[in-house]
């Protein structure tokens, strides 16, 4: 059997129509337009559209109103219908170019009209809200096959291209815009599709020691994301297995296998190297002559550490001046000598940590996943303390040692394997963090330092709001002792190199936490996944607007919520 090898073309996006795309969705707005070598932004203080004429990805998004849920005000927008919706959806995507033409075996499926959705729970033991946010509309393109001898008359298209986006808020307003499609050049070449039964024998090959129960695969073709470039489209085996760790059934991130002779070939890498038990996290101590001056602001990167200042019962209006919002911490300039140096001991750097399961798991995706997360925050300047691999990715360090791992760091990143109930580790301990071990005494995640974690894997923010089961807000609610979001799945993922990488470069460039988050996961995973977020809040404030220090606001350390809430956006 052969199926097709098209040849797309890298320079297609509405690079044209960026002004008409502007005023449509930021009315009555000054705005300017930059450009950086292939990649035409249009910016204004509502938001930004990105356009990349080499890649062919667009990017549109008010960002004063995209993701900015606030589930405890009892606001509830005024949404359109599912008919209203769809058609609005497809006259912005053709009006403004966004969706090229279609031609021979390439054409869109019907539009998928969801939207944004939250759990929200005012106090424990109230009935929880279910609160609809916003129209989001998805539009896939899918390849026509029936010429080629298959059961399917069609395949779908994976890899975070070939779909079209766009999100609507009160009123039918206009939030984001997006997508991606590289139109095929040329006459396609046909090549032979592997056959199935050695295609299984590569899928085992790649999950090695991994305690498979059970796969399945389905064909399908590659489109890159918007952000990656690509010169082929080409059919792959898609890859869905479960494995049982230790008696708990665990849904796989799914893998991606080139069903014919086009695409990239597994690479061949090591396993992380075992860890030490006297292994000491990297602490990047600050120079030694370091001093906080006076009448300044602090350097780009330093922290301070509050809890510790709390502790120490110190006020920060004695340390600090009042400044405007989302800007540098400036030092009192009537600090005495004593008081320089007492704040010079609360002060030190960001840190952020990492574990993955990597090819111990099958997942050829996740050392580099996890390595744009710290690259892109150790750019930064931030100080990284852990990053543990397969063997190394010890569970003790998000239980009985996380004062020194997990919880001594601003911002940890899994990424691995998980399903609703938590993700595998490795030993010491059960190799599987379980949500009932967050449980007892209330000195877990940010009753140290953590404020916000990220589990990119298949869970463990499944709930029956998005269709996968089960109560979020109860399951997970002891993972809160102070930290402020915990962010993830509620379906099976696939495996990637980028998640990491995406999600800091768009909280450095401004966005928050959470919108940097949903961005990330609608860009990379495929059709049918919800990309969540849990947050929590009480009359001190709420932390669903965090940003990354030194880059917005962040919400206070909140170690008793009276709500609590998980908003979702589809993929």
């Amino acid at each position: 059997m052969k199926l097709p090898v098209y040849k797309v073309a890298s320079t297609i996006a509405p690079a044209d129509h960026i002004r008409e795309l502007g005023q449509r969705l930021f009315p009555r707005q000054d705005h300017q337009i930059v450009e950086r070598g292939t990649k035409l932004e249009l910016r204004c203080p509502l938001g930004q559209i990105e356009v990349d004429t080499g890649k062919g990805g667009v990017w549109a998004a008010d960002t004063t109103r995209l993701w900015r849920f606030d589930p405890a005000s009892g606001k509830k927008p005024r949404l359109l219908g599912t008919p209203e919706a769809r058609k609005l959806s497809l006259d912005i995507l053709k009006t403004h170019h966004i969706t090229p033409e279609l031609s021979g075996p390439f054409r869109l499926k019907t539009p998928r009209a969801t939207g944004a959705v939250t759990a929200f729970s005012a106090k424990k033991g109230a009935p929880r809200q279910v609160i609809h946010e916003d129209n989001t509309v998805i539009t896939d393109v899918e390849v026509d096959v029936s010429d080629y001898g298959l059961k399917q008359k069609a395949l779908s298209v994976v890899g975070g291209g070939g779909r079209f986006t766009t999100v609507h808020g009160d009123g039918g307003s206009l939030l984001a815009a997006g997508g991606v499609w590289r139109p095929s050049i040329g006459k396609p070449v046909l090549h032979d599709v592997i056959p199935q039964k050695k295609a299984d024998e590569q899928f085992k090959a790649r999950m090695g020691n991994t305690p498979v129960s059970e796969f399945t695969s389905e064909l399908a073709y590659y489109a890159a994301p918007a952000f990656a470039e690509q010169d082929m489209l080409y059919p792959v085996y898609v890859y869905s297995a479960v494995a049982d760790f230790k008696g708990n059934r665990v849904p796989l991130r799914k893998v991606m296998i080139p069903a014919t002779d086009v695409g990239p070939a597994a690479q061949a890498a090591a396993m992380a190297p075992p860890r030490s038990s006297k292994s000491e996290p990297h602490v990047r101590p600050l120079p030694a002559d370091f001093m906080p001056v006076p009448g300044k602001a602090l350097p780009p990167g330093i922290a301070l550490n509050k809890r510790t200042m709390l502790s120490r019962k110190l006020q920060f209006t004695d340390y600090f001046v009042p400044g405007p919002a989302n800007t540098p911490l400036i030092v009192n300039p009537n600090l005495t000598q004593v008081q320089i140096k007492e704040l010079a001991n609360l002060l030190g750097y960001y840190s952020a940590g990492t574990s993955w399961i990597g090819l111990s798991g099958g997942l050829s995706g996740s050392q580099n996943n996890a390595k744009g997360f710290v690259d892109e925050l150790s750019a930064i300047g931030w100080n990284i303390r852990f990053n543990w691999g397969d063997a190394a990715a010890w569970e003790s360090d998000w239980r009985r040692n996380d004062d020194s791992w997990v919880d001594a760091v601003d911002f940890v990143f899994y990424t691995g394997h998980a399903n609703s109930d938590g993700w595998v580790l490795a030993t010491p301990d059960d190799t599987f963090l379980h949500f009932t071990e967050t449980a007892g005494a209330r000195d877990l995640w940010g009753a140290n330092n953590l404020e916000w974690a990220v589990i990119a894997a298949c869970g463990p923010l499944q709930d029956e709001v998005v269709e996968s089961g089960g109560d979020v807000l109860e399951r997970w609610r002891d993972a809160f002792d102070g930290m402020h979001i915990l962010m993830g799945y509620a379906q099976v993922t696939y495996d990637t190199e980028e998640e990491g990488k995406r999600l800091a470069q768009y909280a450095k460039s401004g966005s928050s936490i959470i919108q940097s988050w949903f961005r990330t996961g609608q860009e990379i995973q495929g059709s049918g996944i919800w990309v969540g977020a849990y947050y929590i809040g009480n009359a001190s404030g709420s932390t669903g607007n965090d940003h990354l220090w030194g880059v917005g606001s962040v919400g206070p350390d909140i170690t008793s919520p009276t709500w609590r809430a998980c908003s979702w956006v589809p993929c």
